[in-house]
């Protein structure tokens, strides 16, 4: 053996891919391997097909069978070069995916499918523009099996999220160097390709800077930036719905809103969509702002409602899968813009649902047509550029020490709106406290300005003001009010007892009470002593009808007083309704104690006295009530003669019926 001399000029670098080639060479006459060089969207790859695959020069893939009465024969598996280029690894479902490439009509374009489908039924392969059919189908499994096992170091292995945001300090997909791809179904590269740039920050600052004068718009705007704080400041989700009068500007503010991070024509959807799709939108955009405009749409109020509760608990249903078990659960952390022509909540509409949603009526442009359409074209030609530089600024100011100069602001924000503000529902001033928060950074960060919270600040303050209080969203209060004027209303359907009775201790008997009965068919109940006691089933029926939690509601009025529960000793509530003597029955009803109003003017008291004893009339025989004004008369006639009340002789009898004027509410001057 002679040792071969190494010319000096060739490297050791050129010298291992003259081995490599000869290689590679050996392999393809012993083995049948083809090695092919690509360049597929930028990327470059060398790439092995074993037998009984081939590839022709013009990229048609061949295989060879053995035919039965022995021999070969080559067949055709397509006519289009097809190619597995990267393996998948999904961080957020643990499942991997084959992304492939097919070349068509002269262009590379990529697909990301499961690899239950590739391996199993490929159809959505075909539905990608992949030449696979029931007729070759099974040779195209084995190729692309085999492909990716042959090649296996050659085919990159890329981590990936399934969803946008917060990922390892990186923020999927607007911050720098972000190691992770976006794995989604290819369905949904619309929306994705939706979070791309036009124009600069300097042009979409110019254009939207000037808006930010009207507290609305600039609170919208803010909402849309505070939407990425919320995971690192663990705060919790909630919804900002702009309500008001048509031709308001309401859906022109939320494209300016989402002009921050992407083209906000494709980023917008109704509430027109099915509660599945909302929530696909909202676990693909997670830590981004979501956005449903028009509630008017074709939406019944429990329809909203449900709507409103799942997005604001930040995780999907639970669904079977048809083969068994449960299918993967959603989740997400957003702000969610809405808009509409009316309120959201109603009247029996849960407290749960009305903290969660700040609802605020008016215009983003001061009613201004002109403004509002004009920002149509300006957020057309400028868009997301803004976003990414918050997001710049939040991970390279505020990102150390688990955001710690961030919290510290947001308390100090909190505690100056708390001590302004008349507003006493603590949720809605935690969530405005973010959106002011939100504001400061791009006042200074995105905008350009001098630092200066106190716009901030009095732009939190506004929305406060104009949101609703305490009392306004307790479901509890605002249905004793409903029912207490409900039972006023029907004053006439409860039965009284007559005057003569003895009210203390009633002896009555289903043949000769001693009762008024209501004037109205269905009796509801019996009034006594300024107590309205209402039959169970009637008030049941009442709150079911009118969309109320009936042992929800009625706990609650015995807890709050609303209500005379029985109780023990102790004061503890033993039943909710109280036994009554009705109709000579016992029957249970819900007590309501409404004392009359005690302070009127001298005119009110006497149209109030008049009618008091007209009513009191009515239900007594004529002798009763004809001894019961000479009575009166005698007293008033003996007091006007200057006589001292407190010297005339009383007997028995005028005593015990002043006692029954006293607790008919009658009093003699």
């Amino acid at each position: 053996h002679q040792e071969q001399q190494i010319p000096k000029e060739t490297t050791e670098g050129e010298l291992q891919e003259e081995k490599e080639t000869d290689e590679k060479d050996e392999e393809q006459e012993e083995f049948g391997i083809q090695y092919y060089d690509l360049e597929i969207l930028g990327q470059k790859y060398n790439y092995k097909i074993k037998y009984p695959f081939e590839m022709t020069q013009k990229g048609e893939i061949l295989y060879t069978v053995e035919l039965p009465r022995g021999g070969t024969e080559v067949r055709r598996l397509s006519h289009l070069p097809v190619f597995p280029t990267a393996v998948i690894k999904n961080l957020d479902s643990g499942e991997e995916k084959l992304k492939i490439a097919v070349k068509k009509n002269g262009e590379w374009k990529e697909g990301i499918f499961l690899k239950s489908k590739v391996y199993g039924t490929p159809i959505d392969l075909a539905n990608f523009g992949i030449p696979i059919n029931s007729s070759n189908s099974r040779w195209f499994v084995r190729f692309l099996a085999e492909f990716e096992a042959d090649n296996e170091k050659e085919i990159p292995i890329i981590e990936a999220v399934s969803k946008l945001g917060w990922r390892n300090g990186h923020f999927v997909p607007f911050s720098n160097n972000c190691p992770y791809e976006i794995d989604i179904d290819y369905r949904l590269e619309k929306w994705i390709n939706a979070y791309s740039s036009k124009g600069t920050l300097k042009e979409w600052r110019d254009a939207i800077n000037p808006y930010r004068k009207n507290n609305l718009f600039r609170f919208i705007l803010a909402s849309s930036f505070a939407s990425v704080l919320l995971e690192p400041l663990g705060h919790r989700i909630f919804m900002v719905f702009n309500w008001g009068n048509s031709r308001a500007g309401k859906t022109a503010a939320l494209f300016a809103a989402l002009s921050a991070w992407g083209n906000p024509n494709n980023l917008v959807m109704t509430f027109n969509t099915t509660a599945v799709g909302v929530e696909r939108l909202a676990g693909l955009y997670n830590d981004l702002p979501l956005a449903l405009d028009e509630k008017q749409v074709n939406k019944s109020q429990t329809d909203l409602e449900k709507i409103v509760y799942m997005l604001s608990s930040g995780i999907s249903r639970i669904r079977g899968n048809k083969t068994g078990g449960v299918q993967a659960m959603n989740s997400w952390k957003t702000v969610i813009l809405a808009t509409g022509e009316e309120t959201i909540s109603t009247p029996n509409t849960t407290t749960g649902v009305q903290t969660r949603c700040l609802e605020i009526e008016g215009s983003p442009f001061d009613y201004d047509e002109e403004k509002a359409s004009k920002i149509y074209e300006l957020v057309g030609e400028n868009y997301g550029t803004a976003g990414k530089v918050f997001i710049d600024a939040v991970l390279e100011k505020y990102s150390k020490n688990d955001y710690y100069i961030l919290r510290r602001e947001l308390k100090d924000i909190q505690k100056k709106l708390e001590q302004k503000t008349s507003n006493d529902i603590r949720s809605y001033i935690t969530a405005v406290s973010l959106v002011v928060l939100a504001d400061i950074i791009v006042n200074e960060d995105v905008m350009g300005e001098k630092p200066e919270d106190k716009s901030s600040i009095n732009m939190g303050l506004y929305i406060l003001e104009n949101l609703a209080k305490q009392q306004d969203i307790d479901i509890v209060d605002k249905c004793f009010e409903y029912i207490k004027s409900w039972i006023l209303a029907n004053h006439n359907s409860f039965d009284q007892y007559n005057a003569i009775a003895h009210i203390g201790n009633p002896n009555l008997n289903p043949e000769n009470d001693l009762m008024s009965r209501s004037s109205s068919s269905r009796s509801m109940g019996l009034f006594s002593n300024d107590v309205y006691y209402v039959h169970r089933s009637v008030l049941e029926d009442k709150l079911k009808s009118s969309g109320y939690s009936y042992l929800k509601i009625v706990r609650e009025f015995a807890k709050r007083g609303y209500i005379t529960p029985t109780t023990d000793e102790n004061g503890n509530i033993l039943e909710n309704t109280v036994q009554k003597k009705y109709r000579g029955r016992n029957a249970r009803m819900f007590a309501f104690p409404i004392a009359p109003i005690e302070k009127l003017d001298e005119e009110e008291r006497k149209i109030a006295e008049e009618e008091f004893i007209s009513l009191v009339s009515t239900g007594m025989m004529p002798e009763q009530r004809d001894k019961m004004y000479a009575q009166v008369e005698k007293e008033i006639n003996e007091i006007s003669s200057g006589q001292d009340e407190t010297k005339i002789e009383k007997s028995t009898e005028d005593i015990e019926f002043e006692e029954q004027l006293k607790q008919l509410g009658i009093k003699l001057n």
